[in-house]
Parts: C-alpha cells; structure tokens; sequence
C-alpha cells in the first residue's frame, strides 16, 4: 500500500503499517482475507463484506463500489448482487482490472464471482466486461 510519502512508481524496502481501521470495518468485524498489487488492495471481512483500496479499482468498478466520499483516494465498499452472498475469499488482478470471489449464502451454498475488464478472464461468459460482480459460468457445485 502506498504510504503519502512514497510515489506511485516508487519501489520501498519495507511495509507500510496501515491506519487503524484503514478500511472502516463495522464494530466486531475483521479482516479474514487479503488479496493486494502494485496499486490496490482487497480485503473479505469475517461479516462477508469486501472492501479495497486503489484508484484504478475505484474508477472501474462504478456499479458496485460505495464510500462515503465518493472519492477514488478513499477505501470503498464493493457489494455482491442481491441474494445475502457473504465474501469468503477474494482475488485480484490490475492488468485487466479483474476481481474474482468466493461468496457463501445463508444455506451454505458456494458461488464464485466476478468482474472487471477482460470479459475471458472473468468467467461469466459474456461478451463484454463488467464494472460489477456477475457469477461465473461454472457448473453448480464448483468454485474455486
């Protein structure tokens, strides 16, 4: 994660300490999964919830991503489609903006998502990207 002392392109020699609450977590909630790159970092929470940080993320993912600011410089929320999906892990890539998660529901059942800018890396089987989270067309019962 970048700290405000260090430029974008700049390469440092040790990690950064995070703000306490860097990601505004809900009172009881933690961090259970972590997935992070040169300009962005994603988080699954113990409440299923998903929160990252990073510009690039920010400016593509505009049909799932929520902050209080509505300013790319802030970590934001990004929310699975309807049906109580819960984050259980998450991944993620810069060069085609693509985020992949594995979601539970209330039953158990599992399902992986995802979205972004390379509609083949994605998986949902579509022709186009997509700037919020869509199932991947995998068979029921599979998930990564």
């Amino acid at each position: 994660m970048c700290h405000s002392s260090t430029g974008r392109n700049e390469h440092v020699d040790h990690f950064w300490k995070l703000p306490d609450n860097f990601f505004r977590l809900e009172e009881g909630d933690q961090i259970v999964d972590i997935g992070a790159g040169k300009h962005h970092m994603i988080v699954a929470t113990q409440h299923g919830k998903i929160y990252a940080s990073g510009y690039i993320f920010y400016r593509y993912f505009s049909e799932c991503r929520h902050n209080r600011e509505s300013d790319e410089d802030y970590p934001f929320e990004l929310r699975l489609p309807a049906g109580g999906w819960k984050a259980l892990q998450v991944w993620g890539c810069e060069k085609y903006n693509n985020l992949w998660v594995l979601a539970e529901d209330a039953d158990g059942k599992k399902k992986c998502f995802g979205a972004g800018g390379e509609e083949c890396s994605i998986g949902h089987d579509e022709d186009s990207n997509s700037s919020g989270f869509k199932a991947l067309a995998v068979p029921d019962g599979t998930w990564f």
